[in-house]
């Protein structure tokens, strides 16, 4: 995977590390990013630590990229060769991120850190680590790694960052925010309506709720639900439409115990015929335009890309009121905002919408300007490559 150098640009090169093997939030933006024209200053390359749909994707788009697969699983992880496997691949990674001609390495999301530990440690070059979630566990592996020369975190809102600052420890000089962003709002809107609805069988007159988020104990499915439950005693056409799957299941079984808690409470009688799971979808341009609203019910969430998205897609968007989520919406200008885990405030903001359509198609129109203004990906491009400058330099 080496890759020439045109020394009348000084071109640098970057090599991203990820842990994933599906297409999340964090592996969408990367490849929003590599996908952007070339840069004549930085040529990047990616190292899997997974195989599955993300790696897939790296190699269908040409994308420079080494598998090099860890087993992460506790049950796997304990089988003998399966230790031998692991040695051997962190061996291979610790070898990549020391090749003479990377000048920079960056983490693409918060398990490299807790695999690649020593590899990262032990690393020579600079380091960027992007803190898109908050750290709780190992916190002593966080600090360890922003004693090394040359660490810089990059965190995804102003939430995320205090709570490194905080309650890691991590001192502010070396901290920088960039949040996400989302493709073109032109690509993204289309006069041509989705075709969802017509797929599960739902006439015009229903309104269509959406979730979008991976199962997770924090993505606030149960609190929906529960909001669902009680708009739908005033307003009987609404559905809800729950897109996301697990990831890594076989690694966070209680992730398999949450989701099955969460079927249970939707085979409710008053849900059962208006909740529909749906999994993975690879057409999710034409699932937005298929909502008529979409919510983010999660607790304390570290940046809502899924609202971008909405609000690039032109639908109106209600969000929790913690974490990153107020730093897109501003409340009753761009989208609402709801007591983070308060179902019966969450109905309370669905029913206002689904009864007054002109008040959602403002709130839609607004934040859609949001993200035209100030979440483009050239803005992300040029604030991303900001930080690579400023590490380099």
């Amino acid at each position: 995977m080496t890759i020439k150098h045109d020394k009348a640009y000084q071109v640098k090169r970057i090599l991203y590390l990820s842990s994933a093997g599906d297409v999340a939030g964090s592996e969408i933006v990367l490849l929003q990013y590599l996908q952007r024209d070339n840069s004549k200053r930085y040529e990047i390359s990616v190292v899997c630590c997974q195989t599955g749909k993300f790696p897939s994707r790296l190699h269908d788009e040409g994308i420079p990229h080494v598998v090099t697969p860890l087993i992460i699983s506790l049950k796997g992880i304990l089988q003998p060769s399966l230790i031998i496997q692991n040695i051997t691949s962190l061996l291979n990674i610790y070898r990549q991120l020391n090749d003479t001609s990377v000048d920079l390495v960056v983490t693409n999301d918060a398990m490299v850190l807790k695999i690649l530990f020593l590899p990262l440690l032990y690393c020579r070059k600079p380091v960027i680590y992007q803190l898109r979630n908050y750290e709780w566990k190992r916190l002593w592996m966080v600090r360890r790694l922003f004693r090394k020369p040359r660490t810089h975190g990059i965190a995804v809102s102003n939430a995320v960052r205090e709570h490194y600052k905080n309650v890691v420890g991590i001192p502010d000089r070396l901290l920088s925010v960039v949040p996400l962003s989302t493709p073109s709002t032109n690509a993204r809107m289309s006069k041509k309506p989705g075709s969802l609805k017509r797929e599960l069988q739902l006439s015009r007159n229903h309104r269509l709720i959406g979730l979008v988020a991976r199962f997770d104990v924090w993505k606030g499915h149960l609190t929906l639900l529960r909001a669902i439950e009680r708009a739908a005693k005033q307003f009987p056409a609404v559905h809800l439409a729950m897109v996301g799957e697990i990831l890594n299941p076989e690694t966070f079984p209680f992730l398999v115990e949450y989701k099955a808690k969460v079927l249970q409470y939707a085979s409710r009688p008053g849900l059962t015929t208006r909740v529909h799971f749906l999994g993975w979808r690879n057409d999710m341009p034409n699932v937005f335009r298929s909502l008529d609203i979409v919510v983010n019910a999660s607790e304390n969430e570290p940046f809502a890309l899924v609202v971008l998205e909405a609000m690039a897609s032109g639908i109106p968007v209600i969000g929790s009121d913690s974490g990153g989520t107020p730093e897109i919406i501003v409340h009753k200008k761009n989208g609402l905002l709801f007591r983070t885990g308060d179902d019966a405030d969450l109905a309370q903001h669905l029913l206002l919408l689904l009864q007054q359509p002109r008040r959602a198609k403002q709130l839609a129109v607004e934040g859609r300007a949001t993200v035209t203004k100030h979440f483009t990906m050239q803005a992300y491009i040029n604030s991303i490559e900001q930080q690579y400058d400023r590490i380099l330099s």
